[in-house]
Order: C-alpha cells, then structure tokens, then sequence
C-alpha cells in the first residue's frame, strides 16, 4: 500500500499505512521494516514539499532502524540521504563513507555514495537513478561513469 501511496502522491494514506505497520510489528525485524518504509514516506513527502520537518522525521525513523540493525545498507544510505538534505554535510559523509564499505564496487548506488562523499550537496540535488548496463561488447557502464556527459536513453 505504501508503495503505491508513494507513487500516487497519497501522502496521508502513506503515513497512516506506515504508522499502521509499526503498530502491528511483531518482532524486531518487523518493527525495523516498518520504521525504513515510515522513513521513506517521510523522505518523499520532504523532497516534495521541500520542508525539514519531513527529512528530520525519516532520519528519526532511520535511527529506530539502525538502533536494532546497525548493518542494514538501504537505511544507512536513506539516513545521508535525509541529513544532507538538513545540510548536515559532515554527519551524511560519514553515512555514505559507511554505505561505501557494506556495498561491493560495481553496486551503482556506491557509486553514487562516493559522489556524495566528494560533494554532499549533489545528495540535495535531483539526479536521475543510478543504473548500469552490459553493453552488446561485454562491458559495463553505469550512469555515473557518464558524468558530464549528454546521455540519450531509448526504451
């Protein structure tokens, strides 16, 4: 339900079916699930309206996450996500340096982290999604190896 609240733009129904998820959690693990997906509201409602209280509220969820599992790499890299956002440039570096170390090299999105690691203020900025591709010649690119460069995708 969050998933397609998140995509409507239902911002309401998304909190209240992520509040309803922490609410019937009934293990550690589920109430940690639960607290990444009310994060993760809290994150898109945030970039679009632009308002800190959101991004404040998914790094408060963020943190019930990494108080039960510290190693969890999409909660790492969403919390350097909402504290670059709050311009707390010194406290994401050491999110994303974190994310780095858990990721393997050819992840796309550790990719991305070490870009944010660099300049945090691209972590502010919109950016399309991080991918990567084999070309028809074996190799593999990812949108981050093409900085800078004009970019034409046809699906």
């Amino acid at each position: 339900m969050i998933k397609y609240g998140i995509e409507l733009g239902e911002w309401k129904t998304d909190e209240l079916a992520a509040e309803e998820m922490i609410a019937e959690a009934q293990s550690d693990k589920d109430r940690a699930i639960a607290h990444y997906q009310c994060a993760v509201v809290f994150m898109q409602e945030g970039l679009r309206k632009h308002k800190d209280e959101y991004f404040t509220r998914a790094h408060d969820e963020i943190s019930k996450v990494l108080v039960a599992y510290a190693n969890t790499p999409d909660a790492v890299l969403l919390d350097g996500k909402a504290l670059a956002q709050l311009k707390q440039d010194d406290a994401a570096k050491a999110w994303f340096e974190q994310f780095v170390k858990m990721r393997p090299a050819d992840d796309p999105e550790r990719q991305r982290a070490l870009r944010y690691i660099e300049r945090p203020g691209l972590a502010r900025a919109r950016m399309a999604p991080p991918f990567s591709v084999t070309t028809t010649d074996g190799q593999r690119v990812s949108m981050d190896d093409l900085q800078g460069k004009v970019v034409l995708l046809d699906f």
